[in-house]
């Protein structure tokens, strides 16, 4: 069997080694690396092993102190590159009784760097072991062909142990595992079966795998030639391939299919890998063998955990996640049992799926392995006889597999087979674990999802998620209804276009300093799409989002508790700042709070001095014993007592008190009020009341009250027997029940002019009585509250209905009266013109003394008819007035009479309101009185008296006293010739405006009780016109 030269299997020995492995299906279920089991050589070490560990992320792999707790001996020191390492070695060759490196190191692979070291201390067999996570046939060779004493997996549930394992052998002996306990023969770890064949094809080694594949025990094959195992066809099949290995351009590695022939039982389909190889003795090649079936078995499984994988993607439910599980390890990966279990913890994992029919495995330690492999995340796998759970307890368990699910809890598989779950299925078992962790994951954030979503949604508050630079990105529909928006306008939105408590500065300072899940309170004020703003209570939050920053705003509209703040705060500043007394007691009825009128009402300077005390302080011994017996068993049942009471004051005093008590939770509200004043004010109101109602009762004029809306408060009885109604028709009515509208508008219009203008108004109504209409005079005044503002009227009014029609009466008589005298006066002036001009007539024909005489007395006659026309006139009422300043007018009067040398003096500023043409009449008058009876040089003086009205007098000789009743009589004359009218007509224009006169000591006075004085009085005293004053 010749061809090109082999390559050499050793490291610089001329031994024999093999370089082969059990291969380890990846996830995918391709091949990833050998695991290569050493058997160890003599262990002779007592002291301890330098272990140098080089890894870049020693993360990845065994801690320094879990390698230190698995063997006391090992001292391990780290280093994160090759270079460092070498480095170290060259400055101490004895650093390290063992290297351990993984493949994947800075600047170089692992299996140069062991070339590196071999290269750089030629003479020393330092053992290395490559400990790493790459799984590779052709790396495990290399490294081991460069030098390197193991090749050890990471990743698996003993890898700790066996890289232990391999540096303890290691430094015992440093050729261990770099060749085999016997010249030309495999190591008895190989899983796989394989053989090697010399260039005669004659079996120079085989494993147990390849014994127990064929039926035969390994010495009876070594030596045996290949047909043993293989019919003529499948030989043939092996040889051909293995000759292509050996020549020299053939390839380095054949696989190949062909069938094995076993002492017993049928034929089985197996894949090999052949490659040459080489040593001082022995040429020939190595065969690695795995069944075409079992990979076949292994692709359909494959393809199942991917149709499994693929449901678990749709699968939304933790528990149908973990039914899959199960079914799954059972269906696909064909172990009889298995169960998931799930906790918050180890200590609460709890059975969520398992097989045979809902019945859960346990482990055959117990719990112990699943907390464990829970607590530490890593897989954990037990050998040995265990009972079976459920259906096939009469079946042992040779091994069990926990594998860990993250947070959510742990996987059980159970085999019958001792070797355990490994190799290919131990890969598709752990991706599978993987996978029912992620499905975990989606179904734990699906549901947090949807819980999440539930709450935002059904959430009381406003809730707003925005990122970091304020965009909108989602709210809940509370939001939406609050701040008026649908959900598609708000999102996209800027948060400083809601929340106007902050500037868009402060809100990104806010954002900026917090941490993930860190929540702050902020007080502000958010504002609505109609421009209405309100205050609302704000949590903000920061999520730890994966790709960005997310933020929370969860809003709360406080108007209402602010409300209720200010209500509270409110009624807290009146109870402290109320004219009542208002205390709190606790369960005990001991004082807890007491306010300044409390303290004020007993006496007591400081409100702090009741706190603590008993109630019974404030009563004396026979008020507390009744309090006792009659309030508090009423207070307790009821729930609250109103009545009077006797307190007694600090100083021992007493007085009467209106007390308020209310059971509250915890304790007692008590308001006491001091009725001292109030019961004094009451009967000194019911004297009052007394008196008026006698006043009422005895007046015959009518008298009633109304409110500032018309309705009748009051009606004396002479009122209701006036208008006829009894007392219950009466109060509570208005002018609108008693009266038509007419009448009711007329009332009411005069009720609010009294009300509008605040005085006494005097008004002539036609009322409708039981006998018909009546005149009435009414005086109305308005009545004040408390604060001086009109809340009624008070009215008086009187039946003058007699003195009204004798008024008319009397006009009526003095128009008759004019008439007559116009009448007469005309009927006596034509014979009196006729007289005048015969008289006249007579003169020119004769001079006698006798025409004087008579012409004298016609101008007589004429004077009397004009002052008895005047007379009959002045008693008119004057109507219309108008201002009559004196100094104006009274010289031009003055000068209208006869007056000689007599003088006027006018006191400047007099003025009256009155009837310029009727007061001329009246100067006139007095002027010609004054110079009749005073003389032709008389002084006249006229001028203001004081509190209203005028005078006008002379320096003549005056009037007797007992005469100057008589001056304004009719007819009254001193005067040689006169009629006695002068006076007379000056009294009625006087009487005409409504004055008064009378003659005094030196003067004669006119008073004017209208003068502006006199009606200022008049509006203060809220009375009728005044009694007519001398």
């Amino acid at each position: 069997m010749g061809g090109r030269p082999s390559r050499s299997l050793s490291a610089g020995r001329e031994q024999f080694s093999v370089r082969v492995g059990t291969v380890h299906g990846s996830r995918d279920g391709s091949d990833q690396g050998i695991d290569n089991r050493f058997v160890p050589g003599r262990q002779t070490m007592g002291e301890s092993i330098r272990v140098l560990y080089v890894d870049d992320d020693p993360a990845r792999g065994p801690t320094v102190e879990s390698l230190e707790r698995e063997d006391d001996r090992l001292e391990v020191v780290t280093e994160s590159s090759p270079g460092d390492a070498l480095a170290r070695l060259r400055s101490d060759p004895t650093a390290a009784d063992c290297v351990v490196s993984d493949y994947d190191v800075p600047g170089m692979t692992g299996v140069e760097f062991v070339e590196r070291i071999r290269a750089r201390f030629p003479g020393r067999s330092l053992p290395i072991v490559l400990f790493t996570s790459e799984r590779s046939e052709e790396v495990a060779a290399n490294a081991l062909n460069a030098g390197a004493a193991g090749y050890v997996p990471k990743g698996e549930p003993d890898s700790v142990d066996r890289l232990v394992e391999r540096i303890v052998g290691g430094a015992a002996d440093p050729h261990a595992g770099r060749e085999s306990d016997r010249d030309g023969t495999l190591p008895d770890a190989l899983a796989d079966p394989g053989y090697v064949l010399d260039e005669e094809g004659t079996f120079v080694d085989v494993n147990d795998g390849f014994a127990d594949l064929v039926g035969d025990d390994r010495e009876s094959l070594v030596g045996a030639d290949l047909d043993r195992v293989a019919d003529a066809e499948a030989a043939a099949t092996i040889e051909t391939n293995l000759a292509r290995v050996r020549s020299e351009d053939g390839p380095d590695v054949v696989r190949f299919e062909a069938e094995i022939v076993p002492k017993r039982g049928d034929r089985v389909v197996t894949e090999h890998r052949v490659e040459s190889v080489s040593d001082g003795r022995v040429r020939g090649s190595t065969d690695i063998l795995r069944s075409a079936t079992a990979r076949r078995d292994l692709k359909h499984r494959i393809e199942r955990l991917r149709d499994a994988t693929r449901e678990l993607a749709r699968t939304g439910n933790r528990d149908a996640v973990c039914e899959t599980a199960v079914r799954t390890v059972t269906d696909a990966l064909g172990y009889p049992a298995s169960g998931v279990w799930l906790g918050d913890d180890a200590e609460s994992l709890e059975p969520a799926a398992g097989s045979d029919e809902g019945d859960l495995p346990s482990h055959a330690s117990g719990d112990r392995p699943l907390r464990e492999a829970f607590r530490t995340g890593a897989p954990s796998l037990s050998r040995g006889p265990g009972e079976r759970p459920g259906d096939v307890a009469d079946a042992p368990t040779e091994s069990e597999l926990v594998l860990p699910l993250g947070d959510h809890g742990v996987m059980i598989v159970t085999s019958v087979d001792r070797t355990g779950i490994d190799g290919p299925d131990r890969s598709l078992v752990e991706l599978l674990a993987a996978n029912v962790e992620t499905a975990l994951d989606r179904a734990e954030r699906d549901r947090t999802a949807r819980r999440f979503r539930r709450l935002f949604e059904q959430s009381v508050d406003s809730i707003i998620l925005h990122a970091a630079d304020g965009r909108i990105v989602d709210v809940n529909e509370h939001a939406c209804e609050t701040l008026g928006y649908d959900r598609e306008r708000l999102v996209g939105m800027d948060v400083s276009d809601i929340d106007r408590g902050l500037s868009p500065d402060e809100l990104r300072a806010l954002w900026a300093g917090m941490r993930p899940d860190e929540i702050e309170n902020v007080n502000s004020v958010h504002r609505r799409a109609d421009g209405t703003e309100f205050p609302v209570e704000v949590r903000v939050g920061r999520l730890d989002a994966p790709d960005e920053d997310v933020f929370f705003a969860a809003a709360r509209d406080i108007t209402e508790r602010r409300e209720r703040e200010r209500r509270l705060k409110a009624r807290s500043t009146a109870m402290e700042a109320s004219i009542d007394g208002i205390a709190i007691l606790d369960e005990n009825r001991e004082y807890t709070f007491v306010n300044q009128a409390h303290a004020d009402i007993y006496g007591y300077d400081d409100p702090e001095a009741f706190v603590g005390e008993s109630w019974g302080i404030c009563y004396d011994d026979s008020e507390r014993e009744r309090m006792r017996k009659e309030v508090l068993p009423t207070l307790f049942e009821e729930g609250s007592w109103r009545g009077e009471g006797i307190g007694t004051r600090r100083d021992g005093s007493s007085f009467p008190q209106e007390l308020s008590l209310t059971v509250m939770e915890d304790g007692v509200v008590c308001v006491v009020r001091d009725v001292t004043e109030r019961r004094k004010y009451e009967r000194e109101l019911r004297e009052t009341n007394r008196l008026l109602q006698t006043i009422l009762d005895t007046t015959t004029a009518a008298v009633f009250v109304k409110d500032s809306e018309g309705r009748y408060r009051l009606m004396s009885d002479t009122c209701r027997d006036v208008l006829g109604i009894g007392e219950e028709e009466a109060v509570g009515r208005t002018d609108y029940d008693l009266f038509s509208e007419g009448i009711a508008d007329r009332y009411r219009a005069d009720d609010r002019r009294v009300l509008r203008d605040r005085e006494t108004i005097r008004v002539e109504e036609e009322v409708p009585t039981a006998d018909g209409m009546r005149t009435f005079l009414t005086l109305k005044s308005p009545i004040f509250d408390e604060s001086g503002a009109p809340d009624g009227i008070c009215a008086v009014t009187t039946d003058i209905t007699e003195r009204v029609e004798y008024k008319r009466e009397l006009e009526r008589q003095n128009d008759r009266l004019e008439k007559f005298t116009s009448i007469v006066s005309h009927d006596l002036r034509t014979p009196l013109t006729t007289a005048a001009g015969r008289l006249e007539l007579a003169t020119e024909e004769c001079d006698s003394h006798h025409l004087d005489a008579i012409a004298r007395s016609l101008d007589r006659i004429g004077e009397i008819i004009d002052e008895t026309l005047t007379l009959a006139r002045e008693g008119r009422t004057v109507g219309d007035r108008e201002p009559v300043r004196f100094s104006d007018r009274l010289d031009r009067w003055w000068e209208d009479v006869a007056t000689a040398n007599a003088e006027l003096e006018v006191e400047a500023g007099v003025a009256v309101r009155g009837d310029p043409g009727r007061l001329r009449q009246l100067f006139e008058n007095l002027f010609r009185n004054a110079v009749s009876h005073g003389g032709r040089s008389v002084t006249v003086r006229v001028g203001a008296l004081d509190g209203g009205g005028f005078y006008v007098e002379d320096d003549g000789p005056g009037i007797p006293a007992d005469e100057r009743d008589a001056v304004f009589e009719h007819g009254y004359t001193t005067a040689d010739g006169g009629i006695g009218f002068g006076l007379a007509i000056v009294e009625e224009i006087v009487k005409a405006h409504g004055w008064e006169i009378r003659v005094a000591e030196r003067r004669g006075q006119v008073r004017d009780h209208r003068g502006r004085d006199a009606v200022t009085r008049m509006r203060t005293a809220r009375c009728g016109p005044a009694s007519p004053r001398g």
